[in-house]
């Protein structure tokens, strides 16, 4: 990797979350196709159109109390719309924004009928019988990639962490990768698909990630690798931006941030907030680390890859390889430190060492407390080891379910429930 990192005093790093909505029956809770309907109400109470509100083109003042600074964007499905926070300096002040975007979506939608909820898939809906959004992107989309596109019904948490400048960025993109698996684990909760128990805490794995440049990507040696391979990927007609690249993790094509794109959508608030401050004060901690000129060797594709699975499969039940909590010695002597996985001693000949989520989680709040009291956010981060103890919100759906899945309108009124409870 190149050696020479950009030194910068670093502000407070910024946060924005995006969460992709459910378009619910009121009654059936099943999936209903209600985007434009809803986007032409939120034109009438806002009095503005959602793209150019997206695009920074809205004028005019909000109407019926409405914030304008709620961002309303459509998806691949008219089932889903996704709610964008404004960059936010603070995790109180993300905290505020959430509940804001949600009550006023909430509002919004029982103005045309139509429930919301947060779930990584809905129970038992079909991709089948809901439509595809007819827009020239979305149906560019559906030609070139047929049912992966069509099937692709699942929703997501995205968070975006503020960054100094690029190159440090890539640096955060490479070394943030080993928090994905973290983050997928205490974000499942999609257990349900189609009617059916699928046995893992994570469904979404199997309808979100049949496009090409998804899952964690590989270490990238410089900036001018990643702008060299977009750049021949453009030229080559695969992308029509960076955009394009749908990776876990990645460097944000137009925003100065690093976007976590793995997470579930979550329901509880609180969840989100946990996630998002676990997300900031980990690439805080790595920047304070380059700013000491610490270098950390990149933990190879496949170790991160088998973490990510075994996180969609078992949730905070996991055991996960163990590349996550450096040498602390090696740290205090201001040298370079791997993070591979530990293969001295006690573990058995020609194993990987697997440890429980909730140790992983324990020992990464501890060493980065200091970080999170110095940025505010020590409280949200708490929450991490919470829900690691007592689970994500798929043992909580799967409670409510019962060993025979009596009826999943249950789960789905639970999981609205809890993403009403502002």
């Amino acid at each position: 990797m190149d050696s020479k990192i950009e030194k910068s005093r670093c502000q407070p790093l910024t946060l924005g979350v995006e969460e992709e909505f459910q378009l619910l029956c009121p009654k059936t809770l099943s999936l209903i196709p209600g985007f434009d309907n809803l986007a032409a109400c939120w034109r009438q109470a806002m009095g503005v159109d959602p793209e150019d509100q997206l695009h920074g083109a809205c004028g005019g003042s909000p109407r019926n109390g409405f914030d304008p600074a709620i961002i309303l964007k459509s998806e691949l499905h008219q089932c889903c719309c996704e709610v964008v926070t404004k960059p936010c300096s603070s995790i109180s002040e993300l905290d505020t924004q959430i509940r804001s975007n949600r009550k006023r979506l909430i509002e919004i939608a029982d103005h045309v009928g139509i429930a919301i909820g947060l779930s990584g898939t809905h129970p038992y809906s079909h991709w089948n019988d809901l439509p595809i959004t007819r827009e020239p992107k979305r149906l560019e989309s559906e030609y070139l990639f047929q049912e992966a596109h069509r099937q692709c019904l699942a929703f997501a948490l995205h968070i975006h962490v503020g960054i100094p400048n690029r190159r440090m960025g890539l640096y955060v993109m490479n070394d943030a990768r080993a928090l994905l698996p973290i983050l997928y684990a205490l974000s499942c909760s999609s257990p349900f698909l189609e009617g059916r128990r699928t046995g893992l805490k994570s469904s979404r794995v199997l309808r979100a990630f049949g496009f090409p440049r998804t899952g964690i990507p590989d270490a990238l040696e410089s900036l001018e690798q990643l702008d060299s391979q977009i750049r021949m990927m453009e030229e080559a007609g695969l992308i029509a931006d960076a955009g394009q690249l749908w990776w876990d993790i990645r460097l944000h094509h137009t925003y100065p941030t690093v976007e976590f794109r793995i997470a579930d959508a979550v329901p509880r608030v609180r969840d989100v907030m946990a996630l998002a401050a676990l997300a900031q004060v980990f690439v805080a901690d790595l920047i304070d680390a380059y700013q000491r000129d610490i270098v950390f060797d990149p933990i190879e594709r496949w170790i991160l890859c088998e973490n990510r699975w075994r996180a969609a499969r078992f949730g905070t039940e996991s055991e996960l390889i163990d590349c996550f909590t450096p040498s602390q010695s090696l740290r205090q002597n201001n040298q370079g430190f791997p993070r591979y996985v530990d293969r001295a001693g006690s573990v058995k000949k020609g194993t990987l060492k697997l440890r429980p989520v909730r140790a992983l989680v324990t020992e990464i709040c501890d060493r980065l407390l200091p970080v999170a009291q110095r940025l505010g956010s020590a409280d949200h981060l708490e929450e991490c080891l919470e829900i690691a103890t007592h689970g994500s919100a798929a043992d909580r759906q799967l409670a409510i379910a019962g060993k025979d899945n009596v009826d999943l309108r249950q789960v789905v009124q639970h999981y609205r429930q809890e993403t009403a409870d502002i």
